[in-house]
């Protein structure tokens, strides 16, 4: 199936998530500098040898995806999402030059060394019709992360994606000690996924990470602090704003345990999703699509042949984003190559008497049992919906129910705008900017953002540019939401017709007014935080209109 064959080759060559609690392999392996293992692998790369890259990983690495990664070549052949020819001893068709340049690893924390590499790559290569390298050769520049391990340093494909996001970020990031965890275990196998659940139903990141198992996401929560508290923020302002609410219940879990290592299947889990503008309620793949002002609707995925013809067309009639329709289409499609089959479920892993939910082994055993349960025509829906959603998520624009020849406009390819892996758009270095603790700090990065060229001028939300106009917003002074109704709009009222006189000058444009003071006279002189279900429908309701 597709998405397991373009997925395995995107953990190989970008650096998702991989397995480290393994023992490794029965030869040492590695060099004994880092210089010469990333050298290592740059000439296994230019010789386009998957098997040498995977040589010289860490062996953890190395032996969680080397079995899945042949048997992806094995079934992406059968269900013809790659060529014939196409085999992991030898990536016919890729053209990859890349070189160290003699340089020397930059040590960025004492057991992490990093070293610049350059050149170009090509492939003629395609997944199901795509080609996620391109045919045209382009320049790349990215840095390699090697990791002592003992005596021996191994290149680490997600230590090589966390430096390479540290050093493109626009803040002065360094690696953090390895001592620090935020790891939290459970008694028993389904306690940890009842509280990976919990996590995702209270959109808690911190919690989330918290249940991962402590060695296979030794790197996500040690560099945690990066991200953690502005990405947590930006979180709750979106649900926040959007009014989301979402609570999963009447799950059924079974473990399955053997020594250390257990699968929870669950099943009857129910989902309801609540936001400003439309509620979903699913069971039993059967969705319940309310929004207001307008009749429900009812759809099953897969219960009809014509079921998601008509599923997308409701969803837009009811105002659901492109990408979040994607996404319901690219669960379908994982339901389907999975319909049947037994024994998947969420991965757990025992240590020192607590359990933790296993991320890669969970990935793993969900991405063999699609490929091996996939068919022809359900992988090359997968790869549709993956390279829509993808380029839907990176600002481009796809229309739900278009195929592979729809046209992604302002997608990127897959290094990066300038050819290079990890570089931040736009609006990702707006959004570091709004992911500082305090409204000033947050203007001064966004003037300073202006004035480098970082983003434009025109995706900055007004309130930093005109602050005279008294509008911080409840993500900067969260005691508006306690205000009196009175309070609240009086104060609305004041900066939106402040706002309004400074687009009327041409200073600001009209994207630029803060959300919370679109169409103020909606608000009906009440504080959101303090309406009822009723007037916030009609708050919605004459928002919209507008």
């Amino acid at each position: 199936m597709t998405i397991g064959v373009v997925v395995v080759a995107a953990l190989i060559g970008a650096g998702v998530f991989a397995l480290t609690n393994m023992l490794g392999s029965a030869s040492p392996g590695g060099e004994r500098t880092p210089e010469a293992v990333i050298e290592q692998f740059v000439q296994s790369a230019n010789s386009a040898d998957l098997l040498g890259v995977l040589e010289v990983l860490l062996p953890s690495e190395r032996e969680v995806w080397l079995d899945a990664m042949k048997q992806a070549f094995i079934d992406g052949r059968r269900l013809q999402v790659l060529p014939p020819t196409a085999d992991v001893d030898a990536l016919r068709g890729a053209a990859i030059e890349l070189a160290t340049d003699g340089l020397t690893a930059e040590f960025v924390a004492p057991d992490i060394a990093a070293l610049p590499v350059r050149g170009s790559v090509a492939s003629a290569v395609t997944f199901a019709g795509y080609n996620p390298l391109g045919a045209s050769p382009r320049l790349v520049e990215f840095r390699v992360a090697a990791v002592r391990r003992g005596a021996r340093w191994f290149v680490s494909v997600w230590h090589t994606l966390a430096e390479n996001l540290r050093s493109h970020s626009t803040r002065q990031l360094s690696w953090p000690a390895t001592e620090r965890s935020i790891a939290i275990g459970s008694p028993t196998p389904i306690d940890a996924v009842s509280r990976l659940l919990s996590a995702v139903g209270r959109f808690s990141i911190k919690d989330l990470i918290a249940v991962l198992d402590p060695v296979d996401a030794e790197v996500l929560q040690r560099v945690a602090p990066w991200f953690l508290d502005g990405t947590q923020q930006a979180l709750d302002e979106v649900v926040r704003r959007e009014g989301l609410n979402l609570r999963l219940s009447d799950p059924q879990f079974v473990a399955t345990t053997k020594g250390n290592n257990s699968v929870v299947t669950f099943s009857g889990l129910q989902s309801v999703i609540k936001s400003n503008q439309l509620n979903v309620a699913v069971r039993d793949n059967c969705g319940i699509f309310t929004a207001y002002g307008q009749a429900d609707t009812r759809e099953c995925l897969g219960q009809t042949a014509d079921t998601r013809d008509a599923l997308v067309p409701e969803l837009t009639r009811l105002g659901v984003a492109p990408a979040v329709i994607r996404a319901v289409l690219l669960f379908d499609d994982l339901r389907r190559a999975l319909d049947g089959l037994q024994g998947i479920g969420v991965a757990v892993h025992n240590i020192g008497g607590q359990w933790y939910v296993h991320p890669s082994n969970t990935v793993v055993s969900l991405l063999l049992g699609v490929l091996a349960n996939g068919t022809a025509q359900v992988a090359q829906t997968t790869a549709d919906d993956l390279s829509a959603l993808v380029a839907l998520l990176r600002g481009g624009a796809v229309d739900p129910t278009d195929g592979p020849e729809g046209t992604a406009t302002g997608a990127t390819g897959a290094l990066g705008p300038a050819g290079q892996p990890g570089t931040v758009d736009d609006y990702g270095r707006y959004t570091e900017c709004l992911a500082s603790p305090t409204f000033d700090l947050a203007r001064t990065c966004m003037e300073q953002g202006i004035a480098n060229g970082a983003f434009p001028r025109e995706l900055v939300d007004g309130s930093f540019l005109v602050p005279e106009c008294g509008w911080r917003g409840s993500r900067f002074e969260p005691s508006i939401t306690r205000l009196s109704n009175e309070a609240y709009f009086r104060l609305a009222r004041a900066s939106a017709t402040c706002m309004q006189e400074r687009i009327d000058s041409g200073f600001l444009v009209a994207g630029q007014m803060p959300f919370e003071l679109v169409r103020v006279e909606c608000l009906n002189g009440w504080n959101p935080a303090r309406m009822n279900a009723t007037q916030s429908k009609e708050y919605l309701q004459c928002q919209l209109a507008g």
